[in-house]
């Protein structure tokens, strides 16, 4: 009829993502973009902050940036892990299924990461991660971290160090959550 409103943006948004299959490799494939990671974006991350300066500048190479809308899934609890993720712009919110509900438990806002031990070996994601806002983040695979490993053979005993040293930290913080209050993570 004329004259009528159509659907309201966030509407055909709501339904334009119903579409989308939940497989999370076809979730990545469709945000990748052809932005490249800055430097400076790359020697924020945990990881990398100490890394010789020519590794620092192979991975800003192989760094995928993934720009997601809100309430996008980017990995699954449980599914297998080959790549870390580092949060440039927006917020994430961490999920755990618990019983059958998945429940928040954190924030990972702009700054932080998640999926470090995958850098390392095969790992599962502990947890499920969704945009709370649109959000730019940055993907490093294992393979392309790993190929690069021979060129830096120092690199990996710092990798598992600080690995070693987030997997603790982590585990206080779930250990300060356990009274249910969210709370930002690194």
């Amino acid at each position: 009829t004329a004259g009528a409103a159509g659907p309201r943006p966030e509407e055909l948004a709501a339904y334009a993502m119903s579409m989308i299959p939940k497989d999370e490799s076809y979730l990545q494939r469709k945000y990748a973009t052809s932005l490249k990671a800055e430097r400076d974006e790359v020697v924020k991350i945990p990881v990398f902050t100490s890394a010789p300066l020519a590794l620092q500048d192979k991975i800003v190479d192989k760094t995928t940036v993934l720009q997601f809308p809100v309430g996008t899934k980017i990995v699954d609890q449980g599914s297998m892990g080959d790549a870390m993720y580092y949060v440039s712009s927006g917020s994430l919110i961490e999920k755990r299924v618990i019983g059958k509900d998945a429940v928040p438990v954190g924030i990972i806002p702009e700054g932080r990461c998640f999926g470090e031990r995958c850098l390392i070996e095969p790992h599962a994601y502990e947890s499920t991660y969704e945009t709370l806002e649109a959000s730019r983040v940055l993907r490093i695979k294992r393979s392309d971290l790993h190929a690069l490993l021979p060129l830096f053979p120092g690199f990996f005993g710092t990798l598992l160090k600080l690995s070693y040293r987030r997997r603790a930290e982590y585990d206080t913080e779930l250990s300060r959550r356990a009274n249910g209050k969210m709370s930002p993570r690194g």
